[in-house]
């Protein structure tokens, strides 16, 4: 057998999905700032977990840039306005509230919102409503949000 069928035959290792410890986001902070983002790197030193698992929990949650602070009414309704804007497009929505994930927004979304809307709104990808009505709201957010 050669060298490259051993390798795709060989199981990879798995990385049970579990919570990250508050021991484990602090380390990874740490990591973060010694490796800069070689997730491979930080990984390594993380035992158990994959480099994309470091990449997502520090990009979505740790980033010192994201905001994980409660949603106002005033985010909620306008996370609904450009929904029905742009349908599902999360980075592009995202790009409205500043220090907020495209991830975040998606569950926002998903866990909270769709939940109490009514049933014929909640397939927007289907029925994208033209909204006109609030487009000031929309010119002001930055669409250049940089965090330093």
């Amino acid at each position: 057998m050669s060298d490259l069928e051993s390798r795709l035959n060989q199981k990879k290792p798995k990385f049970p999905k579990k919570h990250f410890t508050n021991d484990e986001d602090s380390l990874l902070r740490l990591l973060f700032c010694v490796y800069y983002g070689d997730w491979r790197q930080i990984s390594m030193k993380m035992e158990g977990r994959s480099p994309r698992q470091c990449r997502d929990r520090y990009v979505n949650y740790l980033d010192p840039c994201v905001k994980n602070n409660p949603w106002s009414e005033v985010e909620d309704n306008n996370l609904i306005k450009l929904l029905r804007m742009y349908g599902k497009k999360w980075s592009l929505i995202a790009r409205h509230f500043p220090g907020r994930t495209d991830n975040n927004v998606k569950n926002r979304f998903y866990k909270h919102i769709k939940k109490s809307m009514n049933p014929i709104l909640q397939d927007v990808s289907t029925s994208i409503i033209e909204f006109h009505e609030d487009l000031d709201f929309v010119n002001q957010c930055s669409m250049d949000y940089i965090c330093y």
